[in-house]
């Protein structure tokens, strides 16, 4: 029974990388090898003196881990993953294309958000049923069963950022009429708490499925907070730290819901200000993520960019190499470019590597995108797209939270972790 519960994981394990789900076969042909040996297992799991042996003490747990893993494996590669094909093939074999030049068709992506919405719940009730198993004592047991519920949790965790994905990027292209978001690119080479040094801020303009990116602004153009910091603010970042509340220390505080507000309240104070209906906050991590399923990009001095050097250029390379004021013009040139490639020639396929991508960067606080819309939060902060302080009442928390208060730009050099996971790339 374990060798037929490892080989049916084994199967479907590749199904955590979202490029399995884009080929329609090889994720066919993975799940009728787990379906094979899934029904194998349980055909000896539902006999009687398994039955039996599950209420024996002790070793009774193992019985009943391994005949648990058995159904939710079951479970998952009869029902759950099937469903999930479906849906995907049906979006992949739909056009994004819209109507107008480079406006992307957003109607398959909603009509898919129902399949996905449910397989999700599926595949998340599934990896909660393995891992309230009880504990196996014997040794090849609890092996079989480590292998299984570490698979199974990679494979919910991939799905739950896919899914995020697709029942967010309706809203935040617009699904609901024109949104303007304030576009805010940092630098985490001089470490603030929520990200980095904001460089330069912009605008993206959106409606339904239409998408233009304006101008990036250096941050020497706007005015500091001052006043509008509150009195907390003030006596946490003014003494001792002595931050001066200009645009590039907004980072500082790691609650993004409050920095959100405070990019806002500066924008509205520059020349530029126009209604803002959220705030899309990006770094070169995600710069670079961008870059590699986009394309490269290629500067004027013939430097190409791409999946594996963009952020170590942005980060380091560009300040041995360009002056302040070439630095500026060439980070507010490569972000926008990135922008503009992000959401234009949109294909199911880059979709997907997108949709995972967004996930994962998030986690990380590289990516960041929240909405002042009340009836939307829930598809951006609410999906885990802004990260914030611990602020449970009932289960606090204790954080540490850096910041650099030289402008050094030696935070390159620092390798931080976040959850147990590098918070950049080398």
């Amino acid at each position: 029974m374990r060798d037929h519960e490892l080989a049916a994981v084994e199967a479907v394990s590749g199904l955590q990388d979202v490029s399995q789900l884009r080929d329609a076969d090889t994720m066919n042909a993975a799940i009728e090898q787990a379906q094979v040996h899934a029904s194998a297992a349980k055909e000896i799991a539902d006999g009687a003196l398994w039955r039996v042996a599950s209420y024996v003490p002790v070793l009774g747990d193992d019985v009943t881990a391994v005949r648990g893993m058995v159904d939710v494996v079951d479970g998952m590669v009869g029902e759950t993953l099937p469903s999930l094909a479906s849906t995907v093939q049906t979006l992949m074999n739909s056009g994004l294309s819209g109507g107008g030049e480079g406006q992307l068709n957003l109607q398959p992506i909603v009509d898919a958000q129902d399949g996905f919405s449910k397989v999700n719940e599926l595949v998340q009730q599934q990896a909660d049923a393995i891992n309230a198993l009880p504990q196996p004592h014997v040794g090849v047991v609890r092996s079989a069963y480590e292998q299984g519920k570490e698979q199974i949790n990679k494979v919910a965790d991939m799905l739950d950022q896919v899914n995020g994905m697709v029942q967010a990027m309706p809203k935040l292209l617009g699904q609901d009429g024109p949104r303007t978001y304030l576009l805010v690119a940092q630098t985490t080479s001089e470490q603030r708490s929520g990200g980095g040094l904001v460089g330069s801020l912009g605008t993206m303009q959106v409606d339904n499925g239409n998408i233009s990116v304006g101008e990036f602004h250096s941050n020497k153009e706007f005015l500091t907070l001052g006043e509008s910091a509150t009195a907390e603010e003030h006596d946490v970042f003014s003494d001792p730290l002595y931050f001066s509340f200009d645009v590039r220390d907004l980072f500082a505080v790691p609650d993004f819901s409050r920095t959100a507000e405070m990019l806002n309240t500066v924008w509205q104070r520059s020349e530029y200000a126009c209604d803002i209906d959220g705030v899309i906050a990006i770094d070169p991590l995600f710069i670079q993520e961008m870059v590699r399923i986009n394309g490269d990009i290629t500067l004027d001095n013939g430097q190409v960019l791409t999946g594996d050097n963009t952020a170590e250029f942005m980060l380091n390379g560009i300040y041995k190499a360009f002056d302040p004021d070439t630095q500026d013009m060439y980070f507010e040139y490569v972000a926008s470019a990135v922008m503009d490639g992000a959401f234009s020639n949109m294909t199911m396929d880059k979709m997907m590597q997108i949709a995972q991508a967004m996930g994962s960067l998030s986690e990380g606080r590289h990516f960041y995108a929240y909405t002042f819309h009340e009836d939307e939060a829930e598809y951006f902060q609410g999906a885990g797209f802004a990260k914030n302080a611990p602020d449970s009442e009932t289960d606090p928390e204790v954080g540490i939270y850096m910041n650099e208060q030289n402008a050094s730009k030696l935070g390159w050099y620092l390798q931080r972790f976040q959850y147990g996971h590098p918070y950049r790339l080398q």
